[in-house]
């Protein structure tokens, strides 16, 4: 047995043919939403708002509130990333954009590049202000004002951090916004991502895909089956073991922060619980190899 356990250790195979079920499955939490999957948004429910933000997310986003200045988590934050609704996922700021406008809030000048902010009267507190939402979800964001730096257009979009998520630089690529990078490429912060893909095979897909999407540097996986001699098998069928079908995952990812020969030691990793027989996935036949 342990001989076999060893052996099938080494069968890290690439596959010719495979037959994909894609897997990256949205979290039920709303701000996980990710720029591959805005087309399919669908606002969640009140309840569901408020079961999943915090109480200061959910006033301010979905009922205009006002969070206090200096006490919020980004009014101060100088790393490079992508600020997105915190209830879509939507991209909305760049930190390239962002600057200290001594308010105490998050303040930027312009929006990224093809996003539509929804702009509104607001003549609230007996002053006539633009409100700004957010296309998608229309979460409440906070405000626009032309008394920004002139030689950057001269507005100030002053936001609220609670309406707000925060994606670091370095995990732009992998969180699904990777079309966002190329200012940060320009700005000389990052290095411009160099897309490959594998398919490697060797055990349970379910247990060697979970641990390998959380490798720095995996952007993307998509679980199915490589080789067999049945074509477009379905899972009952491959289950069987008479298909000959390896359970297989395709990786992309990014070669100029993860090599191959470091993604494939990693996926080895990955094996014992791939293979491991409490898994409830786990099935005879030859399809875990």
């Amino acid at each position: 047995m342990k001989l076999a356990i060893g052996a099938a250790l080494l069968a890290l195979a690439v596959g010719i043919l495979l037959k994909v079920r894609n897997t990256q499955a949205q979290n039920a939490d709303p701000s996980t939403y990710t720029a591959s999957s805005m087309k399919e948004f669908k606002k969640p429910a009140e309840t569901e708002l408020k079961r999943k933000l915090s109480s200061e997310q959910f006033a301010v986003t979905q009922k205009c509130g006002t969070e206090p200045p200096f006490r919020n988590a980004y009014w101060d934050n100088h790393k490079p990333g992508l600020y997105v609704d915190v209830v879509s996922g939507e991209p909305l700021f760049s930190s390239l954009d962002k600057f200290d406008s001594g308010t105490g809030w998050p303040s930027f000048t312009q929006p990224v590049k093809g996003t539509d902010i929804v702009e509104k009267k607001d003549s609230d507190l007996g002053m006539v202000r633009t409100e700004v939402r957010s296309k998608a979800a229309d979460s409440h964001l906070g405000h626009v004002f032309d008394d920004g730096p002139t030689d950057k257009g001269g507005l100030r979009y002053c936001i609220n951090s609670a309406a707000l998520k925060f994606i670091p630089l370095e995990e732009m690529d992998q969180a699904g916004y990777g079309q966002y990078l190329e200012p940060f490429v320009k700005a000389g912060l990052i290095k411009a991502p160099m897309h490959e893909t594998a398919i490697l095979a060797g055990g349970c897909f379910w247990g060697m895909e979970e641990i390998i999407r959380k490798i720095p540097g995996v952007i993307k996986t998509t679980v199915g089956y490589s080789g067999g001699t049945t074509a477009d098998p379905t899972y009952e069928e491959v289950c069987t073991g008479t298909t000959g079908h390896a359970e297989s995952i395709e990786v992309v990812f990014d070669s100029s922060r993860l090599s191959y020969e470091t993604l494939h030691q990693r996926s080895r990793c990955a094996l014992p619980y791939g293979l491991s027989p409490a898994h409830p996935a786990q099935n005879p036949g030859t399809r875990p190899r």
